[in-house]
């Protein structure tokens, strides 16, 4: 299914969630240790690590990086991928008393729910016939 290239539809999704990702690593990292007692370095590191790991992930799927897309199949496949982008939602929200988190988790859900609705062709152009 995707050998053939990426969509635009794919990069923009794909990019979004490296930036997405990116953001909260960067967030982690400088405001959330001025305002949280609760937290503590190792769970900073682990998390900032993941944020991390998933933005560079992203990234290279969006710009179709053949390591990634050869040894990652299920990113051809947009059923796959949805549920990728689900279980990538969840990590994006470890904590539901930080509102940065639910919000951009939210949005990652949105969008895994949309790429579902891309697979079932409800966003696809319908061709008008002559």
């Amino acid at each position: 299914m995707g050998k053939e290239g990426c969509t635009a539809f794919d990069f923009i999704m794909d990019l979004t969630f490296a930036a997405g990702f990116g953001f909260l690593a960067f967030w982690w990292l400088f405001k959330i240790r001025t305002t949280s007692t609760s937290t503590t370095t190792t769970e900073i590191a682990v998390l900032c690590g993941y944020y991390i790991f998933f933005a560079l992930f992203m990234a290279a799927s969006a710009f179709r990086v053949p390591i990634i897309i050869n040894h990652c199949g299920f990113l051809d496949h947009p059923m796959y991928k949805s549920l990728f982008y689900l279980i990538l939602a969840t990590f994006a929200i470890p904590d539901l008393s930080i509102v940065v988190n639910d919000i951009i988790g939210g949005v990652f859900a949105l969008m895994a729910v949309l790429n579902l609705l891309n697979l079932l062709g409800c966003c696809k152009k319908k061709e008008v016939e002559a």
